[in-house]
This record gives structure tokens, C-alpha cells and sequence, in this order.
């Protein structure tokens, strides 16, 4: 079902480490620890179809070896959208479902999620996204400034 994927070694790691974490067994994962490992691997939570996938891989007992587990995440983040989290983020900041952030929802969403960050440091940022300074930022110029700047998401 999935072919063979060889990731960074920081990926294989984690995987290793949430399978590691969460099986309380040591050697597989319960449809609960399976879905607790897929959150730490992946950083979100996965969807009924997703653990479905996973379960029709399961032993005898209904539980996912580490194999199972290492083959379908790995092939699952290969295959994912790298600039799927930075959209995501952006939407967090396109409050009104406009397509683009305003630089007054700039300061809101910081003001709210990050108090500390002082608003002269927002208005920097938000000037660097800019490019066309008309005081709005696209997604599109979202994702193309978070590649450029090499900045996580």
C-alpha cells in the first residue's frame, strides 16, 4: 500500500520517539496511543478515515506495530503539502475569510495570541510581508515570504 520512503533522520527520530512515548506495551500502538503518536509526529490530529487506514494494518489484537506505524507516517508526511502549515497559519490571521490580513488583524491576532511581542516588532513583520505596501498580505505572499526567510510557520 505504501511505498518505501526514506525521510531525515530528525523525522525518523520523531517518529521513533512518539512510537516509543505513547505505546504502553513498548512493542505497538492502541487506536488511543495510535492517535496520540500521530499527533506528536504530524502535529495534528488525524481524521476517523486516517486511524481507519492505519487499523486495517493492525495485529490480531487491534493494535499497530511500530512498522506499520513508521512505513504510513513516513509515507503520509512525504506526500503531505509542505507549505500546508504556513496556510494554515495564515488563516488563523485571516480572521474575516478575506484572503489577505490587514495589518490592523495583524496587531489583534498578536495582541491576543502573543501579548509580549511588542506591536513596533509586528509592524516591522508586517512591513517585510508587504511587498506592494497597499497594507494588506496575500496568502500567496505569505507562504512565499516564510520560504524565502526559511522562518517555521
Amino acid at each position: 500500500m505504501f511505498s518505501r520512503v526514506d525521510l531525515p533522520l530528525s523525522s525518523s527520530k520523531a517518529v521513533l520517539d512518539a512510537f516509543q512515548r505513547f505505546s504502553s506495551d513498548a512493542t505497538s500502538l492502541t487506536r488511543h496511543e495510535l492517535k496520540c503518536a500521530f499527533m506528536a509526529v504530524c502535529g495534528s490530529k488525524p481524521s476517523k478515515a486516517m486511524i481507519d487506514m492505519f487499523m486495517r494494518n493492525a495485529d490480531g489484537a487491534g493494535n499497530v506495530g511500530f512498522d506499520t506505524f513508521r512505513t504510513q507516517v513516513q509515507a503520509l508526511l512525504a506526500s503531505s503539502d509542505p507549505d500546508e502549515h504556513t496556510r494554515q497559519v495564515f488563516k488563523a490571521f485571516d480572521l474575516k475569510c478575506a484572503g489577505f490580513i490587514t495589518r490592523d488583524v495583524a496587531r489583534l491576532v498578536f495582541q491576543n495570541a502573543a501579548p509580549a511581542v511588542n506591536q513596533r516588532v509586528v509592524d516591522e513583520v508586517f512591513d517585510e510581508l508587504d511587498h506592494d505596501y497597499d497594507g494588506r498580505v496575500s496568502c500567496s505572499d505569505f507562504i512565499t515570504m516564510m520560504r524565502i526567510r526559511n522562518v517555521p510557520a
